[in-house]
C-alpha cells in the first residue's frame, strides 16, 4: 500500500478528492432535503392552527384546549424555524466550499498495518492518470 501510494500519489490524491467530492453531495442533499422537510411541517402547523382557531370559534373545542393545542404547535413551530435557519447557513457554508479535484490536500500518511485495501484496476488507474493530466492542462490554459 505504501509502494502504491508513493508512486502513485497524484492518482491516489485524485481519488481522494473524487470521494471527499461525493460526500460533500451527499451532505448537500441531506441539507437541503432537511430545510424541505422543515419548511412543510412548518406550513402544516400554521394549517393545524387556523383549523384550531376556526373549531375555537365554533365551539367544537374549549378555549383551555384550544391554549394548550396551540402553545404546543408554536413551541414545535419556533424549535422548527431556528432549525432550518440553521440549516440554511450550513447549505449556503458547504456550497461556498466547493470540492473538485483542483483542490490541493496536504496528506501525512502514516502506516502502521494494511488490511484489506481495494486496489485500482491497471485500467482505472490509467483512466485517472488521463483525467489529472488533462485537467492539469486546462488549468495551464485558463
Amino acid at each position: 500500500m505504501a509502494d502504491y501510494v508513493r508512486c502513485y500519489e497524484p492518482v491516489f490524491l485524485y481519488f481522494l478528492a473524487m470521494q471527499n467530492n461525493a460526500e460533500h453531495q451527499i451532505n448537500l442533499k441531506v441539507l437541503r432535503q432537511s430545510i424541505g422537510k422543515g419548511e412543510q411541517r412548518i406550513r402544516q402547523i400554521d394549517k393545524a392552527i387556523e383549523e384550531l382557531f376556526e373549531a375555537n370559534i365554533c365551539g367544537k373545542i374549549t378555549d383551555e384546549r384550544f391554549i394548550k393545542m396551540t402553545a404546543s404547535y408554536e413551541k414545535e413551530q419556533k424549535n422548527l424555524t431556528a432549525s432550518v435557519e440553521n440549516w440554511k447557513l450550513e447549505l449556503e457554508n458547504a456550497q461556498q466550499q466547493k470540492v473538485n479535484e483542483r483542490n490541493r490536500v496536504k496528506v501525512d500518511i502514516y502506516f502502521t498495518a494494511v488490511g484489506m485495501v481495494n486496489i485500482p484496476t491497471e485500467t482505472k488507474m490509467k483512466a485517472a492518470m488521463e483525467e489529472i493530466q488533462r485537467s492539469r492542462k486546462q488549468a495551464i490554459t485558463t
